[in-house]
């Protein structure tokens, strides 16, 4: 979705900083922004900054940004003097003061006495804070948001939208409802009319799989045959009109089409709307167009261009009907809006990832055949062919359209203008340490397959006939699903994943329906999934509903065969208590939800999937580890409901803690023989893939392995044996030797046990470790076509030098801390943020882009040090230069059907001239 809104910059402060500070911080923006720029984070424009700008008196702040952001690039191409560098500098001040909001902050609690001392109100550069919400994400990093106490009441007045105060609601639930304020939105034209309906709901028989730990002990896992079903197929979406579908997206994108779906914002509303002609549907279907809406008030649905459910509606039931909440909304300067629409076209390809894998019972064969598309995939690149460079960066989305779009890497950019940045030693190194990342990230399952990801959707002719009061029967039947990427494909069934997943029940496979009906009403919804209303594929897919969840597809031959379909596993759902909400309620809340575990339950599931591999199929130890598999589900749940305020037992610590599985003297013969049965099964330690997900462990296992090679050497050096690998191989083996490799896999710190994902990390470590211990070639190049060719000082030169070596000095520090932690996307955007302030203070030192493109590149490509700060600070200005030599020519690889000009992971590329226009918005960002 282009996005009509810049970003925001708040201070993310722990609250370690605030208490040493004594709860009064002195840290004034230009010092955090040189010195402390991991306190500061981006935020997209959200309903809650659009209120605190509008009672600032602040109007269109996007616009101001956007005209601020145009000034500097004027002002940089102009000659470099004093005045030119004071307006840049000015320039700067107002975009900083326009981004940076002061009146939100978020803080990272790092103990519970910080948070209960923060609630008391704290200081930072003399503005005083007043706790305002936990978002869903935050709470589960222990952040909660803070306003200022200027306008923490009139906040406070809107957040609550007028509802009743006396409704009695989950504490949890309310704190969830109210921080849909704070999600990133994109203000959209008002719909001309809303109805508010109820849910469609309809019953039907199935067997599951039923858990429960109410009683003492265990878990009691039973199969349920015909179990009643009541299934909420409207949960979290509602319906659009084509005519308001087609409306937003000229708003937003400037297309002239409907859209398939959009998520939506606005008072307590969470949810997606699909574009559905509901109209036709009341002409031709119902025969009227009179309906009932949720407070029971008849509604004519022409009078409308939206229709929401009451599961998107959160506290819908708090007002007396809908004008009392419509005229709320307007009282309260409420916007309807979008996080984000459906893409025009789905992808071809994706990535698994492990847990998507580790359930399946693959043959070597099959797991093979899985792997050769990556490993292909790899070999292509290795030999740095720029063509191909630019489709592995880029993807196989490249159109002569869509060159130019600012989501494409520079680097990649560089290779359409110039094949001879192939040999830049900057886009040389990138390649290669994507290659890099690539193989590590196959080696913990992330392996290419025909596939994409699209937002679910339930069946909305059912959901008509619901609104309408007619029979519910919609337009598929159990087992089918509607997607109309793979039905145009011809695939005829798919298997379908969602994430976070516990074993193999939250898998589904679904036969496409193909039949004139449905694809006469579902003709709008072109890249969403419709699943159907009568089984409980969303439910086995670990609860997906359908307000902006997604799901992974394949029709990929080997998965979808091996797909069983087993029953969906069904957890006793605890139900919290309702109250009427105190804050002291909603802090308690919030204690109980800090540093969630859901992953860390999701680990000791694939740490017993690892350790099932070791025992034989329908053996006694198998089938108990199978049992434990099932109840991970339970256990997600459990750590959601905990943050629910709900009583929920946690997972039993015997079952993956090893210390609790030891025998001690004082044990009697029960427990002694409970332990030893529990010892031969605990799942202790991580498969062996997760070294390449966590690196602590890698380094350990590495340090395990390399203190055995010496072992092995000192031991059976007269056997000729260097390495605990040789060890291993070697025959006839000496029972020193067994048992020296028997203590060897004792004590190993991760399983080494044949599943599924072991397996394939094994694979492409067999085929590339080879590969990566080697230096890649490395040919001439002369980076003057990168150049302005301009002169320029000394003086500037040794300032922008000096800002240099802090850089390097700086990027070694953010180095280090990174090798220690997972990557994510925080870290992705700490490092813009590090990258930007580095950029910002170049500018100001040199005002001439020209110029300072010149000298950043004598710096970094006269050595072997950092070119990546050549590219963060001027990268626009190097693709400029390169544009400007190619005489605004590029070069795009287009997927084609046949007779390309190479090939690529066994598709067909034609590379197709372009040429840039000169206008400023043509150009490549």
């Amino acid at each position: 979705m282009e996005q009509k809104s810049c970003h925001k910059f708040i201070y993310k402060l722990h609250s370690k900083q605030l208490r040493e500070s004594k709860w009064d911080l002195k840290l004034p923006l230009d010092i955090a922004l040189r010195d402390y720029s991991d306190c500061i984070v981006s935020l997209s424009d959200s309903q809650i900054l659009r209120f605190i700008d509008e009672l600032n008196g602040i109007v269109d702040a996007d616009k101001q940004a956007r005209e601020k952001k145009s000034a500097i690039r004027a002002e940089k191409k102009k000659p470099r003097n004093r005045q030119t560098k004071i307006r840049i500098n000015c320039l700067y001040q107002q975009l900083y003061e326009l981004q940076f909001q002061k009146d939100y902050l978020c803080v990272i609690m790092d103990r519970n006495s910080d948070y209960d001392r923060a609630n008391k109100g704290f200081k930072v550069n003399g503005i005083k804070y007043h706790r305002f919400l936990g978002t869903n994400g935050g709470i589960k990093q222990s952040t909660i948001v803070y306003v200022s106490e200027r306008l923490y009441p009139e906040l406070k007045k809107r957040l609550d939208n007028g509802r009743n105060m006396e409704m009695k609601l989950v504490p949890a639930k309310l704190e969830a409802y109210q921080a849909l304020i704070c999600s990133g939105s994109t203000s959209i034209p008002q719909p001309n009319g809303v109805i508010v309906v109820n849910d469609c709901i309809t019953h039907f028989k199935e067997d599951v799989i039923m858990i429960n730990d109410e009683n003492d002990g265990e878990p009691t896992l039973t199969t349920e045959k015909d179990f009643d079903i009541e299934h909420n197929d409207s949960d979290g979406y509602g319906l659009m009109l084509p005519s308001y579908s087609k409306k937003v997206n000229k708003y937003l994108t400037g297309k002239d089409e409907v859209i398939s779906g959009m998520n939506t914002r606005w008072a307590w509303n969470k949810g997606m709307v699909y574009t559905f002609d509901y109209v036709e549907f009341g002409e031709k279907v119902a025969g009227t167009y009179e309906i009932i809406d949720a407070w029971g008030d008849k509604r004519d649905v022409r009078e409308s261009e939206v229709i929401l459910t009451t599961s998107m509606l959160k506290l819908w039931d708090s007002y007396k009907n809908w004008e009392d909440y419509y005229d709320n909304c307007c009282k309260n300067h409420y916007e309807f809006s979008t996080p984000k629409i459906t893409p025009d076209r789905l992808e071809n390809v994706r990535n698994t990832n492990y847990q998507f894998l580790q359930s399946y019972d693959f043959t070597d064969d099959e797991l093979q055949k899985l792997c050769n598309p990556t490993i292909q995939e790899i070999k292509d690149v290795l030999g740095m062919d720029y063509r191909k460079s630019i489709v592995f960066m880029s993807g196989y989305g490249l159109t002569e359209e869509n060159a130019l779009n600012s989501n494409y890497d520079y680097c990649a950019k560089a290779l359409m203008i110039d094949k001879r940045m192939i040999n830049d030693p900057f886009i040389r190194r990138r390649i290669w340490n994507m290659i890099c990342k690539k193989i590590e990230m196959a080696k913990r399952g992330a392996i290419k397959i025909n596939a994409n990801f699209a937002m679910i959707s339930g069946d909305p002719y059912a959901l008509c006939q619901s609104m309408f009061g007619l029979e519910i029967t919609g337009l598929l039947n159990s087992g089918e699903l509607y997607h109309k990427y793979w039905i145009d494909k011809g695939s005829k069934e798919l298997a379908c994943f969602r994430a976070p997943m516990t074993c193999h029940n939250n898998i589904r496979k679904m036969k496409l329906a193909d039949r004139e009906e449905t694809r006469y009403w579902y003709r709008y919804i072109t890249t969403a999934a419709i699943f159907n209303a009568w089984d409980t594929a969303c439910d086995a897919m670990n609860g997906a509903d359908k307000d902006g969840d997604t799901n992974m597809d394949t029709d990929n031959e080997i998965i979808v065969n091996k797909t069983l379909n087993s029953p969906t596993i069904m957890c006793v759902q605890r139900k919290a208590e309702k109250k009427i909400p105190s804050e002291e309620d909603i802090i308690q809340a919030n204690k109980l939800a800090f540093n969630d575990d859901i992953g860390t339950v999701t680990n000791y599931v694939t740490s017993m999937i690892e350790r099932q591999a070791g025992y034989k199929k329908g053996s006694p130890k198998y089938n108990e580890l199978a049992y434990r598999i099932m109840c991970g589900q339970l256990y997600q749940q459990n750590t959601i409901d905990r943050a629910k305020g709900i009583i929920a037992k946690p997972m039993p610590d015997y079952w993956y803690n090893l210390h609790k599985c030891v025998v001690k003297e004082d044990d009697d013969i029960g427990t002694m023989k409970a332990k030893q049965k529990n010892m031969e099964i605990v799942a202790a330690n991580k498969p062996y893939f997760m070294i390449y997900v966590y690196p602590q462990l890698k380094s350990k296992v590495k340090t395990y392995f390399k203190n055995n090679d010496y072992g092995v050497i000192t031991r059976f050096k007269n056997y000729g044996i260097k390495s605990i690998k040789e060890l291993i191989d070697y025959e006839p083996k000496t029972q020193d030797m067994i048992t020296y490799l028997d203590s060897y896999y004792k004590y190993i710190p991760v399983g080494m046990n044949e599943c599924v994902v072991n397996r394939i990390c094994w694979i492409f470590e067999k085929e590339f470790d080879g590969y990566l211990s080697k230096k890649y070639e490395q040919p001439d190049f002369d980076y003057s076509i990168m150049k302005s060719n301009v002169g320029y000082s000394k003086v500037v030169f040794n300032s922008i030098r000096d800002i240099f070596n802090r850089y390097i000095e700086d990027m070694d520090n953010y180095k280090k801390k990174s090798k220690t932690q997972r990557e994510n996307f925080e870290w992705a955007e700490k490092y813009h943020m590090f990258a930007e302030n580095f950029k910002i203070e170049c500018e100001k030192a040199c005002s001439n882009e020209s110029e300072l493109c010149d000298i950043v590149l004598d710096l970094c490509y006269q050595t072997t040090k950092a070119k990546q700060f050549a590219w963060d600070v001027c990268g626009d200005k190097i693709l400029d230069n390169l544009l400007k030599n190619a005489n605004n020519i590029i070069h795009v690889p287009v997927r084609v059907e046949s007779n390309g000009d190479f090939e690529y992971c066994g598709e067909q590329f034609e590379m197709r001239e372009v040429i840039i226009g000169g206008n400023e918005d043509d150009c490549i960002e």
